[in-house]
Order: structure tokens, then C-alpha cells, then sequence
């Protein structure tokens, strides 16, 4: 960093000359006050800035633009609207201690307050709340309108921030209820998430709904309403194309069948331009088809992300405010398709506050669509679906091209719990055939008394999958999962920790 004489106490000491026009670039300009600009909520801001400065800020590394660095940095986080005293304050704590070596507190400070004084933005100006004009909810009558800063009329008779008495809302529940897109399942103007394992269909399902709401047909044996269905398909490549042909061959796709596919890469975080663009495209099909988008599925999340992190929750904010945006533009239900993690019994990956965004969580598992969230109203019961192979004809080079489409059964609540996958019935199998040889002709399903330990039913599991199929090997996490999806059947109960029983 900046040398000092051996024989001199060390002490602050300016920036160096070299570094002003490198992370300055022009004439600097000075501003008569530093303090961050009003209406910058600071507990929100802090947090945005301690974020991102653990997660994505670049460390200041001696003898490798240790001083530049520092610079950029500071300047970043009074872009999130902190003062100059809270910048350093945030600064020298965890990242300080991860710099090389850690900055001495009135050495970072000279570099903080030079951030400030040679801005060319005030402080806080690319902050959130700083992002919309001040209006004056109006004072005059609903006929007399003011004007805010843009020379747009606000009135009191289009403000839509109204209150209401308890009374009042409580008359209008029934008559301003959400009105459904598929009953029972997605209302319209909402959001949803799917999520799903690579490989399990969620695609497939996704046009499924998409094909069964630009026709109107009933979906799943439930109401739907018919309205252009949008696919953007942001990582389906030329794959995604084939899916479609396979529902023209079976159903058919006229000319006049308001689905339409939008396959390209997209930001959706931080290019607020790919968001305008998408609106107008859709806009174009709304005109050629004379309707209205009724829904728009995502697909998927961690593309539209464009190479942010889906455990940022600034990213993950900014992500989901874009698409609230588009949403309210479309009046459209907006479906994100996402992927699970890496434990399955957790959701989708990423940020905890895409759940908390969303009306409606749909989760694909064990060869049926499950809804684990939803907002306001009962959630359904699974339905159950399987993936149909169809034959598309021949490619260009005369060889024989398939695809698939999603068949989807009509929810049966009173035999879904014994349907089960083959790898759950080997599982069930194995449990009974290892019980079985423990205790002999003694062995009664339903009673507690007929324990078996996981690693006894894990070592069966093995053999008996051996000999049934090739299965190769597995993983703890693999059988934990089917043992977890015979608990929720009913089939298993724990009795304590690592210790089952079988229930019939």
C-alpha cells in the first residue's frame, strides 16, 4: 500500500495523486454536504451493504491495488446510501479482517472520506428508495387535479394507496376474491414457483399448463380460463421445440392457439431494458391474438438471474422486484421454474424469500405435481402425472425424432398415498424381508414391537435391489429420501431416532 519512512510514526495520510483519476475518471466535483440523500431507509440499506460486502466485495491486497481497491469499495457501499461514518464503520469489520493485511482505522478513514468527496453521484443515489418520485396525496376534490414533479395528474381520485375500515373490507371478501386461472390451483395476477431435480419433468408439466390455458380446456379435471399462455424459455435450447411438436401431434396447435414460446437469454436482475423488452413482445402477441396474457412461466429462475447468486438477498430482491413489475404491467400470473437443492426436503434452492414471494409453491416429486404452499386457500391433493413418448417423424438426415408431453390424471385423493415409485417399493420391500428374516415367522406388520434398525433396512435395500434391478450404487441422502416419502404414505413410523416399523 502507500510506503511510509521507517523512521516516522505511521500515520493518515491522503490518497495517492494516481489514484483519483483512475477510479474518478474525469474532474472530480466535491458536494457541500456528504450525508446520504433523505428517504434512504438505513436499516435496509446497511443490510444491502453488509451483504454484499461478505458475499461479492473484492479484497484490498497489498502490492496488488490494495489502495484502489479500498477505494472502489467504499465508493460501492455509500452507493447503497451509508454515510461516510457508517461506511468505514461497516468497513472495518469483517471486511477489514479478511484484507491483506487489515487497513489501520485512520488510513481507511482518509480513503472513505476522499470516496466521498470526489462522488460524481450523491450518496445513496442508486438506492431502492431513492428510485421513485415524491407525490402529495392530493388534498383538492376528485375533479381538481395537482401536478407532481413530472407533470403527471395525481388526484385523490386515482391514488391507490386508499384505506379501509375492517367492515368495509370484510363486505367486499366474497365479491373481490381471487379469481382463479386453473381452480384450485393458480389464481389469476398471482405468482407461483414449480421446482423440481433436473430430469423429472418439470418442463414437460410447465407446458402442459401453458397448452391447457391458451385452449381452455380443463385441466387436472379442473376449470380453466382461457388466455395467452407465454413459455420464455431462457435455458431450453432447441430441445424446448420438440416438446411443442409433441403436443401438435397429439392435439394439435392451430394457428390461432394463443401459446407462444419466447426462447432467448435474458437478465431479468439487473437489465431493467431486457424487462421493457419482454413486456413489448408479449404486448405484439396480446395484438396478433386478441388476448390478453393470462400467464407467463419463467424457465428458468437461475437463468433469468443472469450469473447472480440465489442465495443473495440482494440479487434474489432485485430478481423478484423486476418480475413483480412485469407482472403488474401484464396483469399476468407470472410461474418461475426452479430446481431443487442439493437436500430435497428443503424446496427450491437459493434464497428463502423467493417461497416467502410466491402464492403458490408446486413441487415435482415421485412421478406427481405437489402443492406445498398456498397462500389463500386449501392446498390440493397430488395428481399424479407420467411422461408419454411421442413419435415426431423424421429429422433432415432421415432419423427417427421423439419427445414427450406430460399426461396428467385427474387428482384421486382417496389411493394416492399407496401409489408408490419402484425405487419406494423396493425400499418397502426391503424393509418387510429384512423384518422378516430378524424375527421370523413372529414378524407382524403394524406392530411396534418389529423394529428394524436403518442400517438393517439399508443393507437389504441393497441386496434386494440387486437382484430386482441394476441400480447401481447409492447414497445416504438417496435413501433417506425414500424412507422419508414411505413416512408421509403412512407405510413407516419412526419409533426414535434410526429405529422404524412397518404399519402394514
Amino acid at each position: 500500500m502507500v510506503p511510509q519512512d521507517a523512521a516516522e510514526p505511521r500515520m493518515a495520510v491522503p490518497a495517492p495523486g494516481w489514484l483519483l483519476p483512475v477510479v474518478a475518471g474525469a474532474r472530480p466535483v466535491r458536494f457541500d454536504s456528504v450525508e446520504a440523500l433523505e428517504g434512504v431507509d438505513q436499516d435496509i440499506a446497511i443490510a444491502r451493504a453488509d451483504d454484499w460486502l461478505r458475499k461479492h466485495a473484492p479484497l484490498s491486497i497489498e502490492g496488488d491495488g490494495g489502495d484502489a481497491t479500498a477505494y472502489r469499495v467504499a465508493a460501492k457501499v455509500m452507493d447503497f446510501g451509508l454515510s461516510p461514518d457508517d461506511t468505514l464503520d461497516l468497513m472495518l469489520g469483517w471486511w477489514n479482517d479478511q484484507c491483506q493485511p487489515p487497513w489501520e482505522d485512520e488510513r481507511l478513514g482518509v480513503i472513505v472520506n476522499n470516496a466521498a468527496q470526489y462522488r460524481h453521484s450523491p450518496i445513496g443515489s442508486s438506492s431502492a428508495d431513492v428510485e421513485f418520485d415524491h407525490v402529495e396525496l392530493a388534498t383538492t376534490s376528485e375533479s381538481e387535479a395537482v401536478q407532481n414533479d413530472d407533470d403527471m395528474p395525481v388526484t385523490s381520485g386515482n391514488n391507490p394507496f386508499e384505506y379501509q375500515s375492517a367492515a368495509e373490507a370484510s363486505a367486499m371478501a366474497l365479491t373481490q376474491s381471487a379469481k382463479p386461472l386453473i381452480r384450485g390451483l393458480l389464481d389469476q395476477g398471482a405468482m407461483s414457483i414449480l421446482f423440481a431435480p433436473p430430469g423429472t419433468g418439470k418442463t414437460f408439466v410447465t407446458i402442459d399448463l401453458l397448452y391447457h390455458i391458451a385452449a381452455g380446456k380443463e385441466w387436472a379435471g379442473r376449470k380453466v380460463t382461457k388466455g395467452l399462455a407465454v413459455h420464455l424459455a431462457a435455458e431450453g435450447g432447441g430441445g424446448v421445440r420438440k416438446r411443442y411438436k409433441a403436443y401438435d401431434v397429439t392435439y394439435g396447435c392451430a394457428e390461432d392457439l394463443p401459446l407462444v414460446l419466447i426462447s432467448v437469454s435474458a437478465d431479468l436482475r439487473s437489465n431493467k431494458v431486457d424487462c421493457k423488452r419482454l413486456i413489448a413482445t408479449i404486448r405484439a402477441a396480446e395484438e396478433r391474438f386478441d388476448q390478453p396474457c393470462s400467464i407467463l412461466a419463467i424457465d428458468t429462475l437461475s437463468r433469468v438471474l443472469a450469473g447472480g447468486d440465489e442465495n443473495s438477498s440482494v440479487d434474489g430482491g432485485a430478481l423478484v422486484k423486476n418480475v413483480d413489475e412485469v407482472r403488474e404491467a401484464l396483469g399476468a400470473h407470472i410461474m418461475l421454474i426452479h430446481h431443487t437443492g442439493k437436500d430435497a426436503s428443503r424446496g427450491g434452492r437459493g434464497w428463502s424469500g423467493f417461497k416467502g414471494a410466491v402464492d403458490t409453491e408446486i413441487e415435482i416429486k415421485d412421478g406427481a405435481i405437489h402443492v406445498d404452499k398456498q397462500r389463500d386457500s386449501e392446498k390440493p391433493k397430488p395428481i399424479r402425472f407420467h411422461l408419454e413418448s411421442v413419435a415426431l417423424g423424421l429429422d433432415t438426415d432421415g432419423n427417427a425424432v421423439s419427445s414427450a408431453i406430460a399426461r396428467v390424471e385427474a387428482s384421486r385423493d382417496d389411493d394416492f398415498a399407496d401409489v408408490l415409485t419402484p425405487a419406494q417399493e423396493r425400499m418397502l420391500a426391503a424393509f418387510k424381508s429384512a423384518a422378516a428374516n430378524k424375527y421370523g415367522d413372529r414378524y407382524r406388520p403394524g406392530d411396534d414391537a418389529f423394529v428394524l434398525s436403518s442400517k438393517e433396512w439399508d443393507a437389504k435395500f441393497d441386496e434386494v435391489g440387486s437382484r430386482l434391478s441394476p441400480i447401481g450404487g447409492r447414497s445416504r441422502q438417496t435413501l433417506d429420501t425414500h424412507r422419508l416419502a414411505l413416512l408421509e404414505k403412512c407405510l413407516v413410523k419412526k419409533i426414535k431416532r434410526a429405529q422404524w416399523v412397518a404399519t402394514q
